[in-house]
């Protein structure tokens, strides 16, 4: 691949590693949008975090105009979940 880019599967394994952060039962989901640097992918397992659609699932967290926007997937049901906060209230997740 002449002047492109190649990934490993080192190099992709090293960076999800390094972005991601693991949670437990002891986190609340609805926290997760309160400081700018807990914005990001947050992964867990079989013990669900608080206001979570499920297990064993990974979350993206990101702020619109200081509106937190959730977004889950995985599990073994391969359902997409999403949800927000309107005015710091979360909304249900709705299934995708």
């Amino acid at each position: 691949m002449a002047g492109g880019v190649k990934f490993t599967t080192s190099t992709i394994e090293d960076s999800w590693n390094t972005y991601r952060k693991p949670i437990d039962s002891g986190t609340d989901l609805d926290d997760l949008r309160d400081a700018n640097d807990k914005y990001g992918f947050y992964t867990w397992g079989s013990i669900n975090p608080t206001n979570a659609p499920g297990s064993y699932m990974v979350l993206l967290t990101i702020n619109d105009n200081n509106q937190g926007n959730q977004i889950v997937w995985g599990n073994t049901n391969q359902k997409l979940y999403l949800r927000r906060a309107n005015s710091g209230t979360w909304t249900s997740w709705a299934e995708k």
